[in-house]
């Protein structure tokens, strides 16, 4: 190896090493007694006061019957574990009343084709209908729609707005 050969070879290694380094702290995966895989926490934490910021508070979202909406982290479908005994409040309502139907309507930040974020908002609708489904709600009471990100509901460009339009609305018909 040539002199020139070496340094290319050593700024390649050293961005990523860089590269790996940032990836590592701004995620870390979790996971549960059951040793499933959990959400994705990122550097703002998803159960903290930043992010809750745009969520609502847990008393509200206890409340059947009301539409509401499920938070994702960048690139992922997971729901998350305090996503989930919400969700399960829901499904006790709509077994409860299986005249009631719910529109799931998957969304994503504007990061990515129309392609891919369609495919992710649909997946992250499934992710919301499989709980609800797997919690003994019928199949026939949940519709799952995918916009992408065509109904963005914060217009910045920052990690809160990128933040509050990954989600899942659910939708009461």
């Amino acid at each position: 190896m040539n002199k020139r050969t070496k340094m290319v070879s050593f700024s390649w290694m050293a961005a990523a090493c860089l590269g790996a380094a940032a990836l590592s702290g701004c995620a870390s995966v979790t996971s549960n007694s059951a040793g499933e895989r959990g959400a994705v926490t990122t550097a703002y934490n998803r159960s903290s006061a930043d992010f809750i910021g745009y969520r609502t508070t847990a008393d509200h979202r206890r409340r059947v019957g009301q539409n509401q909406s499920f938070y994702f982290d960048f690139d992922r479908f997971d729901v998350a574990s305090f996503d989930a005994a919400d969700i399960d409040v829901q499904a006790e309502h709509l077994k409860k009343n299986p005249e009631l139907k719910v529109r799931l309507e998957g969304n994503t930040d504007v990061r990515g084709s129309r392609e891919y974020n369609v495919a992710l908002g649909w997946k992250r609708a499934n992710a919301v209908a499989n709980r609800l489904r797997i919690k003994g709600v019928n199949s026939n009471q949940i519709a799952i729609v995918s916009f992408g990100k065509e109904k963005p509901v914060a217009l910045g460009t920052d990690e809160e707005s990128h933040g509050r339009n990954r989600r899942v609305d659910l939708v009461f018909e």
